[in-house]
Order: C-alpha cells, then structure tokens, then sequence
C-alpha cells in the first residue's frame, strides 16, 4: 500500500504544477469536444463505423461482450511468493 501511496502523492504534486493541470483538464475538454462533434455529424452509416472503431480500440468488444477478466481485481501476492 505503501506504494500506491506514494505514487498518489507523486501524482498529486505533478498536478499542483498549473501548467500541466491545465494542459490536461483542457486537452481532456477538447479530446471530448471533438468527438462529441465528430458523433453528432456523422450520418446512421457513419455513427456505425465510428462506433465500430471505438469498440476495436479494446479487445473483446467487438462483438459488445466484456473482455475475458475485466472487473477483476489482480490476485493479491504476498511477499516472497512468486
């Protein structure tokens, strides 16, 4: 826990800095606009392509079915086990 912990903080300081906050809230905003856009002017045929394309970004829904293991946590190891 120790390290997530520390990577927590470590990501917190990076996002105090208001140049990279900025950077990524307002990327993040843009990235939504755009695709908000591109989905609103897309035709039926073209709304399906797009669709399509998005769900191939992530294995396992192409079909629209949940990858294999996803929502399961890792299995937690103790120390010295391997």
């Amino acid at each position: 826990m120790t390290l997530y912990q520390s990577n927590r903080d470590r990501l917190r300081e990076f996002k105090r800095k208001r140049l990279v906050a900025g950077v990524l809230k307002y990327g993040a905003l843009i990235t939504l606009a755009l695709w908000l856009l591109l989905a609103l002017m897309a035709g039926d045929q073209g709304r399906d392509r797009l669709t399509e394309s998005v769900k191939q970004l992530w294995p396992g829904t192409e079909s629209g079915a949940p990858a294999e293991g996803v929502g399961e946590p890792p299995p937690i190891q103790e120390p010295g086990e391997k």
